[in-house]
């Protein structure tokens, strides 16, 4: 049986053996490919010759009790789901303030595109996604006070007390 020493001679040996051969008789080593440069095709596109069409929020005028007083009361949409979240609202004013719901009276729905996850109705110390949502508002008014609705997308309609519009 080999010793231990004798093991480790004989793996330097095998190691280094390749190096002793004589000139000729190893293959020389196999050139490396020659990467050569071609030229990037960079697509060209067009000089635009006018100006970029971007994303525009109307001014949206927060109604108020002064400006609102005279707006007639509005007959519910005619489109089922449009008229559904008109009713929802309606009943949650009504059971807010504990009146009758046909004292509660729709003034206004609205499509708007609300600037972000915060549907107009932004609540101190909270974050909010900074996509643009898809929206509505509702206006309703009971005794000359106007109260806004907001929603939007997969949300209900709720009451924003204080609405802030951009």
């Amino acid at each position: 049986m080999l010793s231990n020493r004798q093991l480790l001679f004989l793996w330097v040996a095998l190691l280094f053996l390749p190096g002793c051969a004589a000139p000729g008789q190893i293959n020389p080593p196999t050139p490396l490919p020659v990467i050569t440069q071609t030229p990037e095709i960079v697509p060209t596109y067009p000089i635009l010759t006018h100006p970029i069409p971007t994303h525009t929020f109307a001014v949206i005028e927060i109604p108020t009790e002064e400006n609102m007083s005279t707006t007639p009361r509005a007959p519910l949409p005619e489109d089922p789901s449009e008229a559904a979240l008109v009713q929802k609202s309606i009943q949650d004013l009504s059971a807010r303030l504990g009146i009758p719901i046909n004292e509660v009276e729709f003034i206004l729905l609205e499509h708007v595109i609300w600037p972000d996850g915060s549907m107009g109705c932004p609540q101190p110390d909270m974050m909010y996604i900074q996509v643009q949502r898809e929206g509505y508002r509702i206006l309703l008014r009971y005794q000359g006070r106007i109260y806004h609705y907001h929603g939007g997308e997969q949300r209900a309609p709720f009451l924003c007390e204080e609405p802030n519009y951009p």
